[in-house]
């Protein structure tokens, strides 16, 4: 069922009484189940040291496990380590970056991961 249309709101100071100055109340908020709902995402924040709170960035525990298990102290043994076990265990299509330095992204991919440890972060991605 549509909501109703927006009730017009009255003026809360009559005007016999403005010539007062007084301050008028502020016109309450709406209770009505149709108003409009924010709705926010919890934010999540990310610890400079690698490794320390990076798992809140990973939509799947099992990547995760894989990422963790495959780490190295050098990204690119990392990188074909992870991408391998991926391959061998898992039937989708991935990316794997390994960088030693956070990067941006952006992505439509529901399954997920970042991890890493003192010397690099891993990026996973199911195509």
């Amino acid at each position: 069922m549509p909501c109703p249309p927006p009730i017009p709101v009255q003026p809360l100071c009559p005007p016999s009484l403005q010539h007062l100055l007084l301050p008028c109340p502020l016109p309450q908020p709406s209770n009505s189940p149709c108003k409009r709902k924010k709705r926010s995402t919890p934010v999540t924040s990310v610890d400079n040291d690698y490794g320390t709170n990076v798992h809140a960035l990973c939509t799947s525990n099992y990547i995760r496990k894989i990422i963790l298990k495959n780490l190295s102290t050098d990204a690119k043994i990392s990188k074909a380590a992870i991408y391998s076990e991926l391959k061998a265990k898992q039937k989708g299509d991935y990316v794997v970056l390994c960088s030693q330095s956070s990067l941006l992204f952006t992505s439509d991919s529901t399954n997920y991961c970042v991890g890493g440890n003192t010397n690099h972060l891993c990026y996973v991605f199911e195509l």
